[in-house]
């Protein structure tokens, strides 16, 4: 019973670990895209 409950903390961890990268990927996902987008108009504007 004892090596269950150590079992069901490790899936607890690894759970815990893929909601944090979930929450954090949305807002880099918007930051690569705005970054993108800098760098596509800034070379526009230097090269009419």
């Amino acid at each position: 019973m004892n090596a269950l409950n150590r079992l069901e903390g490790q899936a607890e961890q690894v759970r815990t670990v893929a909601v944090a990268d979930n929450r954090y990927r949305f807002p880099l996902l918007l930051a690569l895209v705005l970054l993108a987008l800098d760098i596509v108009i800034t070379v526009r504007v230097i090269k009419p």
